[in-house]
């Protein structure tokens, strides 16, 4: 076995052992950084909704939750320069009840349930040297210089459909299994700004070159069974994408307007969008689309045969006042979800060769749910958002006794196996690992992988404003 499959093993053994219950404490790897501020954020928010099918053959009951929680630790490395260590997950779940035509008298049910969760743990380093362009010309500004992201994630579907005939009851099932794995690197020059220093500007935007780095896949089956007992099973795969890029990215913001979070702090909004084929949660948490269970829709590889999906991204970041904290000053976020289903033509059509043939594509008729919602994410203590992940993974005891997450019992067998493959397909065969400062909840989930030396900040602000690209500024960065 190659040393770095032992080391994926270890990673695994650790994440075995770390999620065992009345755990505590932590042990350090290599030396131990203290750092200069921790804090953390998070939300758990819960969407109902009912109503009658897009294609008017059935009525339908939807119930929804999402849940993350994002701890940051960040460590000074010079006046101008710092590290901010991000772990961050997110968890969500979705149950649609469809009936044909009503739930007093069905012909025909369909039950869906979708269950998915990921992690990133992140390693980016800033400058509060960088620029923005402004209306009035450049402006200081916080920039990044570099990330190191590991994202892991799963997500399991299942649709079981009952149709009441002259002849008997016919049933059918499907069951959509999707691990996913990522471990990319991007350095920026110069660093890329994001937010204004101090937050003057009310519109800005920046660009910057990119070095990329890193590999993501993809990893999963469906299983089908029609009506008349048939079982079909094919496998969802998409091969590591090994990527060493370079090219142009741009970001471009604006300030929504004022926002009381809990504790008495007040903050910004601030929308920050990020050019390219990767999703940024936290404004800059970077990983693949392709790799986000979130954020793909119809067009993941498992899109066209997903009945279910739950849709979320950043939406904007809570910026704090200049001089009210001692860190990077983004001190919540908002996250927009959308929950949607696709399995009222499952129940129209009872002779369908197999179910889940339906898909999430809008070109017919739009997929049934509610209306996309925004959730507000509250400053909360390291303590807290720790005990949130684990009630959000395998459940926590509430007021009236145990109260365990759907899909907790196989939780965390699936947390190990995906772990462990894809620290051994992604990680292994990367960089060596880096010796980072101990995580805050370093008990749920292993350390990330290599850093990129951090460049040294640009102190002298560009003559002239960025161009500005037509297409899309990272369309070959995976």
């Amino acid at each position: 076995m190659r040393v770095g499959a032992w080391y994926a093993l270890g990673c695994a053994l650790f994440l075995v052992a770390t999620l065992m219950p009345a755990a505590s404490g932590t042990t350090a790897l290599g030396p131990v950084i203290v750092p200069v501020s921790q804090w953390a954020f998070g939300a758990d928010h819960t969407v109902t909704a009912s109503g009658v099918s897009a294609d008017g053959t059935a009525t339908y009951s939807v119930h929804a939750s999402l849940g993350w929680h994002t701890i940051l630790t960040q460590t000074n490395l010079t006046n101008q320069q710092f590290q901010v260590e991000a772990n961050r997950t997110m968890v969500g779940s979705l149950f649609v009840t469809y009936c044909r035509p009503d739930c007093s008298h069905p012909i025909g049910t369909a039950n869906i349930s979708e269950h998915a969760w990921q992690t990133v743990i992140a390693y980016a380093t800033f400058t509060t040297n960088g620029f923005v362009h402004t209306a009035n010309g450049w402006a200081p500004a916080i920039a990044i210089q570099n990330s190191t992201v590991t994202a892991l994630g799963n997500l399991t579907l299942a649709e079981s459909l009952v149709w009441h005939s002259l002849r008997g009851t016919l049933s059918a099932h499907a069951h959509l299994d999707v691990a996913s794995s990522a471990a990319t690197s991007v350095a920026f020059t110069p660093a890329l700004g994001l937010v204004p220093d101090p937050l003057g500007p009310t519109e800005w935007n920046a660009s910057s070159t990119y070095t990329a780095s890193g590999s993501w896949a993809l990893a999963g089956a469906i299983t089908k069974t029609d009506f008349s007992g048939v079982t079909v099973t094919t496998p969802i795969s998409v091969a590591p994408n090994h990527l060493s890029a370079h090219g142009n990215v741009t970001v471009t913001g604006s300030v929504l307007g004022s926002t009381n979070l809990d504790g008495g702090w007040s903050s910004t909004a601030v929308a920050l969008h990020i050019g390219g084929p990767f999703s940024a949660w936290e404004g800059f948490l970077l990983i693949p689309i392709g790799a986000d269970l979130f954020g793909g829709g119809s067009t993941v590889p498992w899109g066209a045969q997903a009945t279910g999906a739950q849709l979320a991204s950043t939406s904007a970041v809570d910026v704090g006042a200049r001089g009210s904290v001692a860190h990077l000053p983004i001190l919540a976020s908002v996250t927009s979800y959308a929950p949607r289903s696709t399995a009222s033509g499952s129940v129209a059509v009872p002779t369908t060769a197999l179910v889940g043939s339906a898909t999430l594509s809008t070109d017919v008729l739009p997929p049934d749910g509610p209306a996309a919602t925004t959730i507000q994410a509250q400053p909360e203590s390291v303590a807290s958002a720790q005990q949130g992940v684990q009630c959000l993974l395998v459940g926590c005891a509430g007021p009236h006794g145990s109260t365990p997450r759907p899909f907790a019992p196989l939780l965390g067998i699936g947390l190990v196996i995906v772990v462990l493959a894809a620290f051994v397909a992604v990680v292994a065969k990367r960089q060596p690992p880096r010796t980072p400062p101990a995580s805050p909840n370093a008990a749920l989930y292993p350390q990330a992988g290599a850093a990129v030396t951090p460049r040294a900040p640009t102190r002298v602000p560009p003559t002239e404003p960025p161009s500005e690209a037509a297409e899309d500024p990272l369309g070959h960065l995976w």
